[in-house]
């Protein structure tokens, strides 16, 4: 019932990947990606009836861009028809990634970082969290901010970040899914940050 009560307040054309992001309105894919990409978006829209077609005209560009022979040919790539996602389809991941964390944790000494956008409604942080946290890694470091550098204003809070034992959990404030597209600059400096660095 409150999801319900509460969906009535959201806009019927909006960008679930980033839900802060303008959206384009010259695709006409948006609800065929939502169907195959994000199950739990579509089954708002049929349990709830919220419209979340949104119009990814990035993922048009970069189909088409990546779909010419000059481009293929430059990146010396087999000629193909590439598309997003390979066409993979998928229900919860969630589910899935526990068990090959469990591998990863026990099996390397590798340390692991995992990162959200704040404003990613198809892959809420809240839920990546709620997965990291079913691994029952001992907590080394609380929440806390993690900085960016703006040109114009100098260090600002790029997000939070959640420091267990072997892996590391980074929110990105006002992104969406794909970090590298939406924040260029928040996503370049927590890989500096994370691979450079040493921290987190």
């Amino acid at each position: 019932a409150a999801t319900t009560a509460a969906l009535r307040y959201l806009p019927q054309n909006l960008d679930p990947y980033d839900v802060t992001a303008p959206t384009c309105q010259a695709s006409a894919r948006g609800a065929a990606h939502v169907r195959a990409n994000a199950p739990f978006l579509e089954r708002l829209k049929l349990d709830y009836g919220l419209d979340v077609s949104f119009d990814p005209c990035l993922s048009d560009y970069v189909e088409t861009y990546l779909n010419r022979a000059d481009v293929q040919a430059a990146i010396h790539a087999e000629p193909t028809a590439w598309r997003a996602s390979g066409g993979v389809e998928y229900d919860n991941p969630g589910d899935v990634m526990v068990p090959y964390f469990e591998t990863f944790i026990n099996e390397t000494d590798w340390r692991m970082l995992i990162w959200s956008g704040d404003a990613d409604a198809a892959v809420p942080y809240i839920g990546t969290e709620r997965w990291i946290e079913c691994l029952g890694r001992p907590v080394a470091q609380d929440w806390a901010p993690w900085f960016t550098d703006d040109a114009a204003f100098g260090p600002q809070v790029g997000g939070m970040v959640k420091v267990f034992d072997r892996i590391s959990f980074l929110t990105v404030k006002g992104c969406g899914h794909t970090v590298q597209t939406y924040c260029p600059q928040q996503g370049y400096d927590y890989y500096h940050q994370w691979l450079t660095l040493g921290q987190f």
